[in-house]
């Protein structure tokens, strides 16, 4: 049995350099095996020397015989950094995909069918429950928002759909109007009956300025990602991108990470 406080106080003391402990949401950790294996537990980080913190800090039921450190792929996206339009995806395959919203369909579960067009076909992405955050953040994308989503193709009665891990999203947001200007004195302009336009500062009326109303969209670009929990052993937490090392660099030595540079 592992000791929760233990974990999240190894998390809170050793992130952003350790990753995927515990989730905070579901509140729940996330460092010991799925089934009897004769592990205790494994955490993952950007460095060995933080890593080791972590005999001294978490607590479980029974002393540990020995440990082992591996440089791996997990947490890396290896398996789903190729970009591919939708007409080149295959069963099984994991990739990058990018292309518009079509249509957002909610299912049972809940779960969420993204129809995703590029210039050479259409998919279906699926945002399943378990995601958690990510499909509550779903919910937000409209018709027209483009996206780039990471995933793997499946095969559900012979059609293929992309089940969605992570997404690059530009989301448009509510409409601004830009109201014409008085070319006289650079007031605003005012509505005064139909096809005509009031100034109040120079007291005119215009009736040939409705050409210049312009309207364009706000668009915000971020990383949507689901809930820790969620994490496949080879997805990338975003924060990851921010700091990831070069092999063999020493790391940084702050206040908060002094002890864990010390080993």
């Amino acid at each position: 049995m592992i000791d929760i406080n233990t974990v999240i106080e190894f998390d809170m003391r050793t992130s952003p350099y350790t990753f995927l402990n515990y989730d905070y949401e579901n509140q729940k950790q996330l460092i010991t095996p799925h089934g009897l294996d004769p592990v205790l537990y494994g955490v993952r980080g950007e460095y060995p020397e933080i890593l080791l913190k972590a005999l001294k800090i978490i607590r479980v039921g029974e002393p540990p015989t020995h440990f082992t450190i591996f440089r791996t792929n997990q947490a890396t996206d290896a398996h789903a950094r190729m970009l591919k339009t939708i007409s080149m995806l295959r069963i099984y395959d994991c990739a990058e995909i990018c292309g518009i919203i079509k249509q957002l369909k909610m299912l049972p579960g809940p779960h969420i069918a993204i129809n995703i067009c590029d210039n050479t076909s259409c998919i279906t992405a699926m945002v399943y429950r378990e995601t958690g955050k990510l499909l509550r953040e779903v919910q937000q994308f409209k018709e027209g928002d483009t996206i780039c989503v990471r995933g793997c193709v499946k095969q559900h009665k012979g059609i293929l759909s992309f089940n969605v891990e992570k997404i690059y999203a530009c989301t448009s947001e509510k409409i601004y109007t830009i109201k014409p200007r008085c070319p006289l004195c650079g007031s605003p302009l005012k509505s005064k009956g139909k096809n005509i336009l009031y100034c109040q500062g120079c007291n005119r009326e215009f009736h040939d300025l409705f050409s210049k109303y312009e309207q364009y969209s706000k668009l915000e670009c971020k990383v949507f990602e689901p809930s820790p929990a969620a994490f496949h052993h080879l997805m990338m937490p975003f924060q990851r991108l921010f700091i990831r090392r070069p092999r063999g660099v020493v790391p940084p030595s702050t206040p908060i990470l002094e002890e864990f540079t010390n080993v």
